[in-house]
């Protein structure tokens, strides 16, 4: 053993090893007892960028888009303090006392110590500002149109006009942001492969948001409220309608068909919900030859009217009727034929006229030649009847105006134009 500690003693490295052993020591020491200032730096401080955020609030504004930032932070101090400084230790935070409107700010970095009654200082910062962007967050509501592009439909069909469900949608976000958008549109990439349609379909359509060059928007920002929506696409099967009028009040005997009535629109296109099995004939409006102002030689007009659930497409509003009379004449002739019906029980009527004059007959020239022919053989009184309707008289007892109709029964094609009346007795 006594040797073994003298051949230790004897090597020189035994004591180089010893002597950097005490160095270490000494250095040690030193450190320990030497408590003057130094310079350090604390990396990767982060910066509190919603520090003080009531100020800009206060004028409706919210910090955009803000991505995290860091500082590194130098600072001044007795060894002992700045030794196990963190970030934790700082606070950094941009001045946002001049932030009142919207836009793009350069902000200076403020900055100070978690601890108060520290003895080291902040000697500087790696930056000394911030760029922050401030807007007002706001929500709008669009309409959602559908994009039907991708729509196929089988011959004979077509589609009125799509919706969605709900009609628009609410989009929060940046006013900047907001103003971009320009519409709100359904797309329907599922019905790519579907076959051509005959009949209404519903489809969920993607939410889609186009500047106005058509473009997408950003929606970074943007918050949608939803994604999708329920999209109705009402196909209708298109057919033909056959026109026509109907008349009423026809004098007794008289053929209606006789006047040559023409519509100059004798069929119009619609397009009717895909199970209509419906009359392919629609009336369009009424003539009634009782009318005070009924003169077959003037044409009526009839505003076109669809049942619900038809959809014009001829483009037709008006539907004007007008009648063959080019070669008709008329023949003044007096009345004395007249006759009181339908009287109601109880009642006696009698007509105190006993001529009606100047009673202005229409018809084809072959059948006023005919008439003229009677009334020459002084037959033409067995031919014409003035007619007065006792279920209109109005009164229980004593005299009254009443308005005629002019018949010609056996004649078949000729009118009376015009209006007459007699007076009448109610007994």
């Amino acid at each position: 053993m006594k040797e073994k500690l003298t051949k230790l003693l004897d090597d020189r490295r035994f004591y180089m090893v010893i002597s950097v052993v005490i160095a270490l020591l000494y250095w040690l020491l030193l450190s320990l007892s030497d408590d003057s200032n130094i310079e350090k730096t604390i990396y990767n401080v982060p910066v509190q960028l919603d520090y003080n955020s009531s100020v800009y609030m206060g004028f409706g504004l919210d910090l955009i888009a803000a991505e995290e930032t860091t500082v590194d932070v130098t600072v001044v101090g007795p060894r002992s303090q700045v030794s196990d400084l963190s970030p934790d230790d700082f606070l950094v935070y941009p001045n946002v006392n001049s932030v009142t409107t919207a836009g793009i700010k350069e902000l200076r970095l403020l900055y100070s110590t978690v601890n108060t009654t520290a003895q080291y200082s902040i000697a500087r910062l790696s930056k000394e500002s911030v760029s922050l962007r401030f807007d007002k967050i706001v929500t709008q509501s669009f309409p959602i149109q559908v994009d039907d592009s991708d729509i196929h439909l089988a011959d004979g069909f077509l589609m009125d006009a799509c919706y969605a469900t709900p009609a628009e949608i609410s989009i929060t976000g940046p006013a900047e942001e907001l103003a971009t958008i320009d519409r709100v549109v359904a797309r329907l990439p599922g019905l790519v492969k579907v076959n051509a349609l005959k009949e209404s379909t519903l489809t969920r359509g993607t939410v889609t948001l186009l500047d106005a060059a058509g473009q997408p928007v950003d929606r970074t920002l943007l918050n949608v409220a939803q994604e999708s929506v329920e999209v109705s696409i009402p196909v209708l099967r298109r057919t033909t309608l056959n026109l026509k009028v109907n008349f009423l009040n026809v004098p007794q005997g008289f053929n209606v068909e006789s006047l040559g009535c023409v519509l100059d629109h004798a069929t119009i296109d619609v397009a009717v919900p895909t199970s209509f099995n419906g009359d392919l004939d629609l009336v369009v409006g009424h003539i009634d030859m009782g009318a005070d102002n009924y003169d077959c030689r003037k044409a009526q007009s009839f505003a076109l009217q669809l049942p619900d659930g038809y959809t014009n497409l001829s483009n037709v509003d008006i539907v004007t009727a007008s009648f063959d009379t080019q070669d008709y004449v008329s023949k003044i002739v007096n009345v004395s034929d007249i006759r009181v019906v339908n009287v109601p029980q109880g009642k006696k009527i009698t007509s105190r006229t006993e001529t009606i004059y100047n009673v202005e007959l229409l018809g084809p020239a072959d059948r006023i030649a005919m008439l003229d022919t009677l009334e020459d053989e002084g037959l033409l009184d067995e031919y014409i009847i003035a007619q007065v309707d006792g279920s209109k008289v109005g009164i229980n007892r004593g005299q009254q105006t009443i308005a005629v109709q002019i018949l010609l029964p056996s004649t078949g094609d000729v009118l009376a134009v015009g209006e007459y009346a007699v007076v009448i007795n109610v007994e």
